[in-house]
């Protein structure tokens, strides 16, 4: 089975502080989620002012959110499967 490559610090660093979230980390240098995060703990126990991510790693429009969820149900309760637009789903 092959080794994966190592990963430098310095390549680490920089892909965690221009990243959106710890998996965008993760899938940048092809590693799983938990990895990264280990060694960003690693890093910051060792004093590297690595950024926090929010725990939702992504800005929500709340009030777009809350419309969709009211389009969803229709006057009987039943769902009725309205996608909103600019809304991935």
């Amino acid at each position: 089975m092959a080794r994966k490559t190592e990963i430098s610090a310095k390549r680490f660093i920089w892909t965690w502080q221009t990243s959106r979230s710890a998996n965008e980390v993760a899938r940048k240098l092809k590693r799983p989620p938990a990895s990264v995060m280990s060694r960003a703990y690693y890093f910051r126990k060792k004093g590297v002012r690595l950024k926090k991510f929010t725990k939702g790693n992504l800005p929500y429009d709340w009030h777009a959110l809350a419309e969709y969820a009211d389009s969803c149900v229709a006057v009987d309760n039943t769902y009725d499967h309205q996608p909103l637009a600019g809304v991935k789903e």
